[in-house]
């Protein structure tokens, strides 16, 4: 009954009174009143929401007590027990997994995920719950503690399907009551008919919609918030609408503070709503609602009251659900997706979609969470559905956007380049614009058009407002460091990801953060800072377990592969590349296919493995082939010409030939790629194969080249390659020249290995005998995996030389 009447009260607000222009409108309308009426009239027949679709909902019966693990709601035979979130998602996971034991551990990641939080924090909750169910710590009968291991729920359970088949039947009142409306309505609509005269309305100023959180119960205000900005636009159809940070002030702006949270003391009062204009004289007091759906009608009245709405007035489609509990559920899940939470996110996107199929919004929030998580495909598939049921350019922008983040993702850039210029061109904001600009900025980036990149990710920056969308500059910040990483402008990099740090965890955004922490750790790594590069990644790491964000864990155990196996600890190395790989194979993203192939080729190369090294090297190069980005192509080429020259034996002129005639090719593409550190790279591998052919003087020429290329793009790690490629040149030749390779190389503080032995083998070409011998045993302990049979003999020649 209350959403039928809240629906009245939408229908009767100002903008709803004004004259149609068209039959159409008001035909229009209709449809979606009778659509509306439809759904309620569905509902109270069937007796419940969750059976609508022939779907029992999940219930346990225990005792006296019911647990409804979809709503996430306890209640007893005197009603609703009340419960916080953390204590109810506590039982909800014991219960779940009963009679399994639960580790302490187990429950701060499920429900908390490690948040700065001890085990204590579950003692309490656990004695909350079990005060919450007149259960003893003592003599458990719900729940028992496990010392050293857990909790273990022991009750007995009941089914849940059996249950769902007993709830009771809605009263056949409401349908009464219901038929008693369309009649209502009619006349409602027989009214909106007859053209009225309305003055013109002047200009109001921006309303700006702020969410304030309550701390009285389950907060969702800025769910609620966002969600209802959301709302209010797509029903005006008015930008000058729309979200602000909890102490941003704007000169000219009228304030909406939204405080919402959520209780199940009094199902009367479940939501306890503050709306409080700044502008108006005092403060009212708080309005209780006991559904989700009056509880949006209302807050949306009292922002109309105060805007004037234009003939050409439109609600889209899909935007309100008419189901109390697909908007509660929906706004659970966004909660969930601002905290970072995909996988809780889109477990309940599916649960309020399982409610009302014509949810589109709940449709478009999952696309994103599938999207975010890695699911592509199924994420282009939703895109379709609402692109076959919207051309508005509201939605438009957002269906594009979506789907050109998923293209590119998936190495689709004609694709991507399309749908996000298409929403470019809905784009009606500059926050809008910026949130593009951003997008193809990095697929320009990944495209090797890195001029054209910078000036998108400028624009972008320009357009974006940090003080009310700080996310939004954030990501304009991010990318371009990622951009200017690429032309080694390397110090300016590393302020713009500080900004962008700050900015997301002033934000909270959690993902975002922990992806601005691992793009500093490249940084870092570049610039041949390893400890500090580590620390970035790990951190980066833990924020994305906490997360459950499977690719971006994938992506931090890459980064750390990388640097393990540099450090000479080729078991974990192996281990956290083989994690990575087969995670990016099971979600099918090619960009970390090929980091994971190559990082498992450079390994088994760097063990002499050269056969299952080609292997996975040929592997990168055919993925990198299948996703057609430039940059990633020339070194998965590169790994595999590396490779191969290295496991040619040293009599084989043919595959000498081969290979430099291959490394040439790969030479020219680069320069025409404008690469620089392909250059370099490229010409470090020329280099190598001069070597082979004993022709010294080509090889330093190349060496050179590669070293003030890399010193131009402040590349540290090229830089000291190359010159540890020149000490040892000259080693035989030229000590002298070979000690002042290694002196510019140290001041660059380079990786142990081969750092260590190759400065032992440069005081013994000196015939300091006594220094060598001591560097070479301190090598040995520091090398690693590295220590080979070659530097073992080296080791104990000295040993027999002393």
């Amino acid at each position: 009954m209350r959403r039928a009447v809240s629906l009245v009260g939408v229908l009767m607000s100002k903008p709803f009174r004004q004259p149609r222009a068209t039959v159409h409108a008001v035909v229009w309308q209709f449809r979606v009143l009778s659509a509306a009426l439809c759904n309620w009239v569905r509902l109270a027949l069937v007796g419940g929401a969750m059976l609508r679709q022939g779907r029992a909902p999940v219930i346990y019966h225990f005792g006296k007590f019911r647990l409804d693990s979809v709503r996430e709601t306890l209640s007893s035979a005197d009603g609703p027990v009340p419960l916080r979130d953390h204590a109810l998602r506590v039982l909800k996971l014991l219960v779940e997994r009963a009679p399994e034991v639960i580790s302490k551990d187990e429950i701060l990641n499920q429900v908390w995920g490690h948040e700065s939080l001890s085990e204590s924090s579950i003692a309490q909750v656990v004695k909350d719950i079990r005060q919450a169910l007149g259960d003893s710590a003592k003599s458990p009968k719900l729940i028992a503690t496990r010392y050293a291991r857990g909790y273990q729920f022991v009750a007995a359970l009941h089914d849940g399907e059996a249950i769902a088949a007993q709830e009771p039947k809605r009263p056949r009142w409401r349908l009464i009551a219901a038929l008693a409306i369309v009649a209502l309505l009619g006349t409602l609509l027989v009214r909106q008919w007859s053209p009225q005269i309305t003055p013109a309305a002047p200009m109001q100023p921006t309303w700006l919609i702020r969410a304030i959180d309550d701390r009285s119960g389950e907060s969702l205000s800025r769910a609620y918030a966002e969600y209802l900005g959301f709302v209010v636009r797509t029903a005006t159809g008015d930008n000058r609408i729309g979200l602000a940070k909890p102490d941003e002030v704007v000169a000219g702006a009228r304030y909406l503070d939204v405080s919402l949270s959520v209780s199940d003391e009094d199902p009367e009062k479940r939501f306890q709503l503050k709306l409080y204009d700044p502008s108006s004289e005092g403060v009212p007091a708080p309005t209780y609602f006991g559904q989700s759906g009056p509880m949006l009608a209302d807050s949306i009245e009292r922002i109309f009251k105060s805007i004037k709405i234009s003939p050409q007035t439109r609600i889209e489609s899909g935007v309100i659900s008419q189901s109390a509990f697909a908007t509660e559920t929906l706004l659970r899940g966004m909660a969930a997706q601002f905290d970072g939470d995909t996988q809780r996110a889109i477990a309940l996107f599916k649960a309020c979609l399982a409610e009302d199929d014509d949810f589109d919004f709940a449709r478009y929030e999952l696309a994103i969470a599938l999207r975010r998580q890695g699911e592509y495909t199924q994420a282009l598939a939703l895109l379709k559905t609402l692109e076959s049921r919207h051309s508005s350019d509201f939605w438009a922008y957002r269906i594009e956007n979506t789907k050109g983040i998923a293209h590119w993702r998936l190495g689709q850039y004609a694709e991507a380049d399309a749908s996000l210029t298409k929403a470019y061109t809905h784009s009606d904001t500059p926050n809008l614009r910026a949130l593009i600009g951003t997008n193809l900025a990095l697929l320009r980036r990944d495209q090797g058009q890195l001029e054209a990149a910078e000036t998108s990710a400028r624009a972008a920056i320009e357009n974006a407002d940090e003080k009310r969308y700080p996310g939004t500059a954030a990501s304009a910040f991010n990318t371009l460091a990622s951009i200017l990483m690429r032309s080694g402008r390397l110090d300016e990099a590393v302020e713009l990801l500080k900004k962008a740090q700050n900015l997301f965890q002033a934000q909270g955004n959690r993902a975002a953060y922990a992806s601005v922490l691992s793009r500093t750790g490249d940084a870092f790594e570049q610039l041949g800072q390893y400890v500090q590069a580590e620390q970035h990644y790990r951190l980066a790491a833990g924020i994305r377990e906490q997360l459950h964000d499977e690719l971006g864990v994938a992506a931090s155990q890459l980064d750390l592969a990388r640097l393990l196996r540099i450090r000479g600890d080729f078991s974990q190395s192996r281990e956290l590349a083989q994690s990575g790989l087969d995670v990016a194979t099971r979600k099918g993203d090619t960009h970390l296919m090929v980091q994971g192939n190559a990082s498992l080729a450079r390994l088994e190369a760097s063990e002499q493995r050269y056969a299952d090294a080609s292997v996975h090297a040929g592997e990168a190069l055919h993925l990198a082939k299948q996703r057609g980005e430039p940059a990633l192509l020339l070194q998965a080429r590169h790994d595999l010409l590396a490779i191969e020259l290295e496991a040619a034996p040293v009599d084989d002129s043919a595959a000498l030939n081969q290979s430099e005639i291959d490394i040439d090719t790969l030479l020219v593409d680069a320069t025409k790629a404008d690469d620089p550190l392909q250059i370099a790279q490229s010409r470090l591998l020329r280099g190598l194969a001069c070597v082979r052919r004993s022709d010294l003087n080509a090889a330093r020429n190349h060496f050179s080249a590669a070293v003030e290329l890399a010193r131009s793009q402040r590349e540290v790690g090229l830089q000291v390659r190359g010159l540890i490629e020149l000490t040892r040149l000259d080693l035989a030749d030229n000590p002298a020249r070979s000690a002042k390779h290694l002196a510019d190389a140290e001041k660059l503080h380079p990786p142990v290995y081969p750092f260590a032995v190759l400065k032992a083998r440069v005081f013994a070409a000196q015939g300091r005998q006594q220094t060598a011998l001591a560097l070479a045993n301190e090598a040995k302990l520091t090398s690693g995996d590295w220590w080979n049979q070659e530097d073992e003999t080296f080791l104990q020649q000295l040993v027999a030389d002393k």
